[in-house]
């Protein structure tokens, strides 16, 4: 199976495949790799903007109409942050599937139709390419996000 084309990162999924160590080749692999522009100037501290622009990463910004678009979807769901609300409006008007780990933002992507890719199927994405990320350290990884993201969703 190949990845897709064009695909969107959240923060939290960056922090993830920094911590396993696949941040770079994770995004590399990816042709047109994007996060929105505002995670980049307010959100990114670990991994930095300089590593995962190592990999081709670029940013996307939203128009004010769609960071009003934004606004609304977050007045709806007081769970979900305007980064939160902001990627999924721009996963929705670009049609590119979002890469996150996020409950809330997948429950709200999948009431609005919108793809998303989870970490278990980007690795599995990344095995089937050819980089090799069958490690134990990996998928007990795995199960402790699975874990951590269950706890808060409790």
């Amino acid at each position: 199976m190949k990845p897709p084309s064009k695909l969107l990162f959240d923060m939290n999924v960056l922090r993830y495949l920094d911590q396993l160590g696949i941040l770079t080749q994770c995004i590399s692999m990816i042709k047109n790799p994007y996060t929105l522009d505002l995670i980049k100037e307010k959100e990114m501290m670990n991994p930095s903007w300089e590593d995962v622009e190592k990999g081709g990463m670029k940013t996307l910004g939203l128009s004010g109409k769609q960071m009003l678009e934004a606004e609304e979807l977050r007045g709806g769901h007081k769970k979900l942050s305007i980064y939160d609300a902001g990627i999924i409006i721009l996963a929705a008007k670009k049609n590119y599937p979002l890469f996150t780990e996020d409950r809330k933002m997948i429950t709200e992507m999948e009431r609005l139709g919108i793809r998303h890719i989870c970490l278990p199927e980007m690795i599995d994405l990344m095995y089937q390419n050819g980089i090799n990320t069958q490690t134990r350290r990996f998928f007990e990884y795995i199960n402790h996000i699975d874990n951590l993201l269950m706890d808060k969703n409790s």
